[in-house]
């Protein structure tokens, strides 16, 4: 016998109405079905059951997809039956049985209920607004008489006219549609109105239904596999034609549809996250950036800002954070640098994978302080919460009482800043702290602490460095900035050390660890009046220059008139 099927537009799922909820692709009776999945819950495993089931003519493998092209429809059945019924299946206690295994992990998933409740509310709001759109382009045409003269003039006049349709990017409406929601409105009222929903919902309609089936058993069998390993493996067997398309998104929606996507209740959770807290002040240090608001900045303009923080883990004292109008490695090392003043050199640094935690610069600085730079995992900031527990603060209590006087510039956003942390935040207790406040936990655990060397430059220690070729003029361009050197490194790549915030300013020129001087930034008028020396190409710097000649003014031009020269 055929087991027929039916549509639910409540769960978009076809299934069957008959106890066993079984698919209607597989020909054979109940019974024989039934024992199939009988000898599956009675068995250790799908192998299991195939080698019982199986006769001596076919292979096992051959009898592990039988059993599975069987087995799969039962998951998916059970799936919609508990979705449209939650109430029915609520008393279910699990078994061990396949079929009832799926319908209690089911029931113990109330996100998935939630999930599927709320995209129910949406297709019925959806539906329920093309409907109201459809009628009210048909109501004063409900009222007419079958054959009543006038009706195609009205659908015409209708048909000329543009609407904002719901849902759609379309403005016209087609005059044989007009006719069509008419009877249908006649035959069944309001609800005929509602889109129908496709015939072919539900289904992969690229895919064919045995490759279909060997997707779904391959990632059955090892749920671990990524879906580009199962169409690998689905490929490997050589079932699956060469010139079918099997795109990751259409079979990860295929495998969706199964009940394949969802983590199993007996697989062990992989991230094993727990809770830490340092126990000195000092011992590790999170940086991180948060958007801020925009600020002021020469001519009028405004840009947007970015708050560089860094806090403590043991004490959650903030050593330092300011606004910058960067988020770059050039606008870290400033606010790192007075956090080192402050509160002296951490053990460790630990922050995300940006552009300026990644430079060159920052783990230069951090190995010729001894920090232990620390980068976490991509896409993983549970471990960053106390920074971001802080950004939250500011958020909240900060940034709502900024005035706008505080965002005319970015000193001014940085003095209201530093007057909340230290008048505010690290007063207040912390639930963190076990009702201390941020200081006094400082206090008593700063014995540890590590302090710079006496005598260390640490202007010259947070200077970025870059390498640039001195060109035949000896100069070198600096960030937009010509600077000139000595005329003995014409054709060298030399190492230039400097302030990103002083830029126009001498900077140190390096080669081979040596410090050459420093470079300052060209004078094209000077160098109009110094003599060169051939043989060294060592300038020879002669008398100054003189001041150039101020031009003529009109009142030195004579003011009488010779009417004899024919001027006028």
């Amino acid at each position: 016998m055929r087991i027929a099927r039916y549509y639910c537009p409540q769960s978009h799922t076809t299934y069957s109405l008959l106890p066993d909820c079984l698919s209607s692709r597989f020909s054979g009776d109940l019974v024989a079905i039934e024992e199939v999945v009988a000898r599956v819950e009675q068995s250790s495993g799908i192998e299991a059951a195939a080698a019982l089931l199986r006769p001596i003519e076919i292979s096992l493998p051959c009898a592990v997809r039988w059993v599975r092209r069987r087995l799969v429809p039962v998951r998916a059945a059970l799936l919609a039956m508990f979705t449209l019924l939650p109430d029915l299946f609520a008393g279910c206690v699990p078994s061990g049985g396949f079929g009832v295994v799926v319908v209690s992990s089911l029931r113990n998933d109330p996100e998935q209920r939630r999930s599927r409740q709320m995209k129910d509310e949406k297709e019925e709001d959806r539906s329920q607004r093309i409907a109201l759109f459809r009628y009210g382009l048909i109501a004063d045409l409900t009222d007419r008489e079958c054959g009543e003269r006038g009706l195609y003039v009205k659908l015409r006049e209708k048909a000329g006219k543009s609407y904002s349709i719901p849902y759609s990017r379309r403005t016209r409406v087609a005059e044989e549609t007009l006719r069509d929601w008419l009877v249908a409105w006649r035959r069944g009222g309001f609800e005929a109105l509602r889109p129908r929903p496709r015939g072919d919902l539900g289904q992969t309609r690229g895919i064919p239904g045995a490759v279909a089936d060997l997707l779904v058993s391959i990632k059955d069998e090892k749920h671990s596999l990524s879906v580009g390993q199962v169409i690998e493996r689905a490929r490997a067997t050589g079932s699956v034609p060469e010139d079918l398309a099997l795109p990751n998104s259409t079979v990860h929606r295929l495998l969706s549809l199964a009940g394949m996507m969802r983590k199993r209740p007996e697989e062990p959770n992989g991230n094993d996250r727990r809770r830490f807290s340092f126990e000195k002040a000092g011992e590790l240090w999170m940086a991180d950036v948060m958007h801020g608001p925009t600020v002021g900045v020469d001519g009028g303009r405004r840009r947007k800002s970015y708050l560089i923080g860094m806090i403590d883990d043991a004490t959650r004292v903030v050593p330092y954070c300011a606004f910058a109008l960067s988020e770059a490695v050039g606008a870290f090392l400033p606010v790192f640098g007075q956090a080192v003043r402050r509160r002296g050199i951490p053990v460790r640094l630990y922050c995300d994978n940006g552009a300026a935690f990644r430079s060159h610069q920052l783990e230069l600085v951090c190995a010729r302080l001894g920090i232990h730079l620390i980068h976490s995992r991509p896409h993983t900031p549970e471990g960053r919460g106390k920074i971001e527990r802080f950004f939250r603060t500011v958020r909240m209590q900060f940034l709502p009482q900024l005035s706008p006087e505080d965002t005319k510039s970015i000193e001014a956003i940085n003095r209201a800043l530093w007057g909340y942390i230290e008048g505010e935040y690290h007063q207040a207790p912390h639930k963190g702290l076990a009702g201390e406040t941020p200081l006094d936990r400082w206090c008593k655990s700063a014995d540890a602490i590590r302090l710079p060397e006496p005598g260390t430059d640490f202007d010259a220690l947070f200077l970025l460095e870059e390498k640039r070729r001195v060109q035949r003029d000896r100069t070198v361009s600096l960030r937009g900035v010509l600077y000139e050197v000595d005329a003995t490194l014409v054709g060298e790549t030399v190492t230039l050390k400097f302030d990103p915030a002083k830029l126009g300013e001498p900077v140190e020129v390096w080669l081979q660890n040596k410090n050459l001087g420093m470079a300052k930034r060209v004078d094209l008028y000077a160098n109009c009046f110094v003599k060169r020396n051939q043989h060294s190409r060592i300038p020879v710097p002669g008398k100054d220059p003189d001041a150039p000649s101020q031009g003529l003014r009109l009142r030195d031009f004579p003011t009488g008139h010779d009417s004899r020269e024919g001027g006028r």
